[in-house]
């Protein structure tokens, strides 16, 4: 956050981080906050929510686990650091991050992240999309193209 400048961070588990706070991810912070919106409002969560998604659309978001061997996890993060898709799910690939795993940007605005575990055998796939199908479409995609060739014949990779 320092580095890029950032005014505000996020992580799965509900930490928050803004800029001139503490330089850590504050779950407490983000429950106040979101307390705060709540009766500053008058609308209840789900109320929220609605007015959100009519502004900005609905978004469809999973986290699948999958783990394996040690030794086909270095395969697959060989296989990432070379897959080129221009298509994923039958949508257009608009980018392609490496940054922080293989961040794939599709031109609807969907996105899926693979990343690996830096202590154990196991790759975290994140996705976002406007449809659970196309969510499911898109962690489908990934797995076929990065883990189902790897352990044919072995354990295999299990979510």
């Amino acid at each position: 956050m320092r580095e890029q400048q950032a005014f505000i961070g996020g992580e799965e588990s509900g930490g928050i981080s803004i800029r001139g706070h503490i330089p850590e991810k504050d779950g407490i912070l983000a429950s106040l906050l979101f307390i705060e919106m709540l009766a500053k409002t008058g609308k209840t969560a789900a109320q929220l929510l609605a007015q959100i998604s009519a502004g900005f659309g609905k978004v469809f978001s999973e986290r699948l686990d999958l783990s394996g061997s040690e030794a086909a996890k270095q395969e697959i993060v060989a296989k990432m650091a070379n897959w080129q898709p221009t298509t994923l799910a039958s949508t257009a690939v608009k980018t392609i991050s490496r940054l922080d795993g293989l961040k794939i940007i599709l031109e609807n605005g969907s996105w899926c992240l693979v990343r690996s575990s830096g202590t154990e055998p196991v790759f975290r796939i994140y996705t976002e999309a406007a449809s659970p199908e196309e969510k499911e479409a898109l962690q489908q995609a990934v797995k076929q193209a990065l883990f189902l060739e790897i352990e044919e014949g072995k354990a295999g990779w299990m979510s």
